[in-house]
């Protein structure tokens, strides 16, 4: 007879798999977790296949939540501005996937090819501007969280004639705000799950 304590009832394994305990004996029956039966005909559930599951769901978890890098849009239509965003990302303890654009419609290309998980963006830009591009993007369900920090020459009265911005949006003034937008994209990266080095 199996060693008790190696072994769970239907209802007990149920519980700490957080499914139902017909799941359970399906499973039992398919032959995905092991299972002795009682002289009454009660399934018990071996404790080891159920430690094999949890361990399996908490790699897939992993593998699916910790991404290996954030993924960063530039979207500036200033060839020196660009190369500077490239300099100050590679300098940040953060694994950056990083994209450029030199206009709104350029980015929406990008986008449409790999969703970025933070966008920094100028306004005053040829073929489509900030303004065009934040308000598309605003309208797209898998964007609408995505954070979009604007970095400008435009000062908040010039912002506001020209329509103004979102509520809540990250604005700064230009020359480029690097610690500003390390702490962000560094926030982003933690919410993600992203592996940061703190040195």
């Amino acid at each position: 007879m199996p060693h008790q304590d190696s072994y769970l009832s239907t209802s007990h394994a149920a519980k700490v798999l957080g499914v139902a305990p017909t799941t359970i004996k399906g499973w039992a029956e398919k032959g995905i977790i092991n299972v002795w039966k009682t002289a009454g005909g009660h399934r018990r559930i071996s404790k080891q296949s159920v430690d094999a599951i949890l361990q399996q769901r908490k790699k897939a978890l992993l593998q699916s939540n910790n991404q290996k890098s954030i993924s960063l849009l530039v979207v500036d239509d200033d060839s020196i501005i660009l190369s500077l965003y490239e300099t100050m990302v590679e300098s940040w303890s953060i694994p950056i996937t990083l994209y450029t654009a030199k206009s709104g419609f350029d980015a929406l290309i990008l986008i449409g090819r790999n969703t970025p998980d933070v966008i920094i963006t100028d306004l005053a830009m040829p073929d489509m501007d900030g303004f065009q591009m934040i308000h598309r993007l605003r309208k797209r369900e898998e964007l609408k969280n995505t954070p979009i920090i604007v970095v400008t020459a435009l000062d908040s009265d010039e912002i506001n004639k020209q329509g103004g911005l979102p509520v809540g949006m990250s604005v700064f003034q230009k020359p480029i705000p690097g610690e500003n937008l390390e702490s962000l994209v560094r926030k982003q990266s933690e919410a993600l799950g992203v592996a940061i080095n703190n040195l």
